[in-house]
C-alpha cells in the first residue's frame, strides 16, 4: 500500500475541483475551516501525483450539543483511476485511527448519498431525517457519524 501522508491545503485543491466540483475552474474549493486550529489534510500521492485526499477539522455536528472531541470530515477525494482501489478506505481509517489518537470522541460528514454504503461498511451511522441537498453540489446528501467506542 502507499503511503498516506500529511498535505498542505494547496496540494489537496486540484482533486477537490477535479473530483468533487466537476472540474468546475470557479468552483470554490477553500473553507475556513482549511485553516481552522486543528484542521488536518491527508492524502496518498502517487508518481509525484496527489490521487486521493481528506481534510478534517474540530467541529460539533449540527444535530448535537456543543461537543469538543466532536471531527467533521469533509472533501473526500479519489482520482477517478484510482477509484475503487480501496485507496479511499485506506484513507479514510488512517484520518480515523489519527482523529482517535487525538482524542477525538464522535467523527461525522456530510455524506454525498451515493458514498452511503462506503462509509456504512466502515461502522458509520447514516442518522435519519438527516436528508439535505448541498448548495455547492446541488446533490442529495445526509449526516453520517461514527463515536467512539473504547471496548
Amino acid at each position: 500500500m502507499v503511503p498516506i501522508i500529511p498535505l498542505e491545503l494547496s496540494q489537496t485543491l486540484a482533486l477537490r475541483r477535479a473530483v468533487l466540483r466537476g472540474g468546475d475552474p470557479d468552483a470554490d474549493v477553500v473553507v475556513d475551516t482549511d485553516r481552522a486550529p486543528g484542521c488536518r489534510h491527508l492524502g496518498i500521492v502517487v508518481d509525484d501525483e496527489v490521487v486521493a485526499t481528506l481534510t478534517a477539522f474540530p467541529s460539533s455536528p449540527p444535530h448535537h450539543a456543543q461537543n469538543p472531541g466532536a471531527q467533521q470530515l469533509r472533501f473526500m477525494a479519489v482520482s477517478p483511476e484510482h477509484q475503487g482501489s480501496g485507496l479511499g478506505r485506506a484513507l479514510l481509517l488512517a484520518m480515523i485511527d489519527e482523529l482517535w489518537r487525538a482524542g477525538a470522541t464522535l467523527i461525522w460528514a456530510n455524506a454525498r448519498d451515493s458514498a452511503l454504503g462506503f462509509y456504512q461498511r466502515l461502522g458509520f451511522s447514516v442518522l435519519a431525517g438527516s436528508a439535505f441537498t448541498s448548495a455547492s453540489t446541488n446533490l442529495p446528501h445526509h449526516v453520517v457519524e461514527l463515536e467512539r467506542s473504547d471496548g
